[in-house]
C-alpha cells in the first residue's frame, strides 16, 4: 500500500486512484481505499489513534479543557462558592 502525507494526498489526484496510507508525522491518520465499482470513495480514520503509545485527547477532553480556559479568562462570568450545601443547592436545582 502507498505511504503518502496529507498534503501530498490533498495535492495530487493520482493518490485517490490507488489504496492510501495517509501519515502525518510520523503517525498513520487514516486509509483511503477507493471503491472500484461505484462513485463513491472511502477514508477510513483510525480510531483511537496513539502517538509512542499515548493515547490522543477524545473531543470531550478537548471541549473540557477549552472550557477551563475559558473559565480561567473570564471568572466573573461563573460563581464560586465557598460553602458546599449551597453548590450542592444550586446543582439540584
Amino acid at each position: 500500500m502507498l505511504v503518502v502525507s496529507l498534503s501530498e494526498f490533498v495535492a495530487n489526484d493520482e493518490y485517490k486512484a490507488v489504496p492510501c496510507r495517509i501519515m502525518d508525522n510520523g503517525v498513520e491518520i487514516g486509509r483511503f481505499i477507493p471503491v472500484k465499482h461505484g462513485f463513491f470513495s472511502r477514508l477510513f480514520c483510525k480510531k483511537n489513534d496513539t502517538v509512542d503509545g499515548v493515547r490522543r485527547p477524545t473531543r470531550q477532553l478537548k471541549a473540557a479543557l477549552r472550557e477551563s480556559k475559558r473559565m480561567e479568562k473570564h471568572p466573573e462570568k461563573y460563581k464560586r462558592y465557598t460553602d458546599l450545601d449551597e453548590m450542592w443547592a444550586d446543582l439540584k436545582k
